[in-house]
């Protein structure tokens, strides 16, 4: 997202080089940001906090809860638990 200091090396997404291009192309994405410490909303539940995000560019790369679920079991088992 271009928000930490000066690093050495590519990164690319869906093949597209990203060193470089503002926030908001990296955006367009479909990359994003979110604060560890505040990035849920605490009167909801941990799976409504999963679908808030809305989905940028490609609607067929977006990740469906079954593959966040996969990849975090944890979530899965706490999904009905508040943020």
């Amino acid at each position: 997202m271009g928000l930490t200091g000066r690093r050495t090396g590519p990164i690319r997404v869906s093949g597209r080089e990203t060193v470089g291009l503002p926030t908001h192309k990296i955006a367009h994405y479909g990359v994003g940001y979110c604060l560890e410490e505040h990035g849920i909303f605490s009167s909801l539940s941990c799976e409504e906090n999963l679908l808030l995000p809305p989905v940028i560019g490609n609607p067929k790369e977006a990740m469906a809860l079954d593959e966040i679920y996969s990849m975090f079991p944890n979530l899965k088992e706490r999904r009905a638990s508040q943020g």
